[in-house]
């Protein structure tokens, strides 16, 4: 898609939120097109700080900026909610002891000590996921 006088309708975080205003955009009517970054990345984070980019026409700058200022709107309304909202209580049980003890949410992810035998006791989930060690010495 080529522009006669491209004008920068949005910068964004990242490749796919850029991906994502170029296809509202363009399911509302409005020619757009994304420039991602394509930057590679080392130990120190990105080699550039260029953002991505959307870019519409000209003659349509108007329209995707008023769009735009929706799907802002829309983020920032959906990121109060996500952060606002209570965490809801954590139900885990020891392994020590097999008793069921109540932890509040935000202790999601955390060890804490069981109320009943004191022991460290995981709660919720640790995003360890499930762990392969492979065969032991011992099994052989």
């Amino acid at each position: 898609m080529e522009f006669q006088k491209p004008s920068l309708a949005y910068t964004a975080e990242d490749n796919i939120e850029a991906q994502s205003v170029a296809q509202m955009l363009i399911a509302n009517n409005v020619a757009a097109y994304a420039v991602e970054d394509n930057a590679g990345a080392s130990l120190f984070g990105s080699l550039t700080q260029d953002n991505p980019k959307v870019f519409v026409e000209e003659a349509d700058l108007q329209k995707a900026l008023e769009l735009v200022a929706q799907f802002t709107e829309n983020k920032v309304a959906a990121s109060k909610s996500e952060s606002e909202a209570p965490a809801r209580p954590i139900l885990a049980e020891c392994e020590e002891c097999n008793a069921s003890s109540e932890f509040p949410g935000e202790a999601n992810g955390t060890t804490q000590i069981c109320p009943k035998c004191q022991a460290y006791m995981d709660v919720g989930d640790l995003g360890w996921g499930e762990m392969d060690f492979g065969e032991s010495a011992e099994s052989e």
